[in-house]
């Protein structure tokens, strides 16, 4: 998938909540989980106070904490217990999400389990800008405002390249 795709869209939907709170957010699939991670901070409006972690579901019902650290990836922690998970700086999001029906799950707050899932909605040929800091979604959560690469501007809902 990311051989076709330089820009993917993806929904983060923060679990057990109805309505639905989600962003969907335009990222470059080559980015590392750490990176994913800071897109989703942005979006959602956390203040990245908290441990986190991404893990791959084999199935939709799976639980995060029934998925093997093997499928596991956070921020190195030398305080951890038990079998480390993988290190999310040195995996690429196009590695993990190769099929449109794949979910990725994260994890923030360890202590309130603050869980969302992530899934492919769109990918694009062409990205309008380079890492595109789009992000839309329902409003319960406040967005940050997200840094415009150079050259960007918001028209409406995408962002769209100047005209020079």
């Amino acid at each position: 998938m990311s051989s076709l795709h330089n820009a993917l869209l993806l929904r983060v939907e923060l679990k057990s909540f109805k309505p639905a709170i989600y962003r969907e957010v335009l990222v470059d699939p080559n980015i590392t989980l750490r990176t994913l991670h800071t897109v989703i901070q942005a979006a959602m409006g956390w203040e990245n106070a908290h441990l986190y972690a991404f893990a791959q579901p084999l199935r939709s019902t799976e639980p995060f904490w029934k998925i093997p650290n093997q499928r596991k990836w956070q921020k190195p922690n030398p305080d951890a217990w038990g079998e480390p998970m993988g290190n999310d700086a040195k995996v690429r999001l196009s590695q993990l999400l190769t099929a449109p029906k794949q979910r990725l799950l994260y994890l923030y707050d360890f202590g309130d389990e603050w869980l969302h899932t992530h899934h492919h909605v769109d990918g694009f040929q062409r990205s309008p800008c380079a890492i595109a800091p789009f992000a839309q979604g329902t409003e319960w959560v406040p967005a940050r405002r997200l840094r415009r690469p150079a050259g960007c501007r918001v028209l409406g809902r995408r962002l769209v390249r100047r005209r020079s």
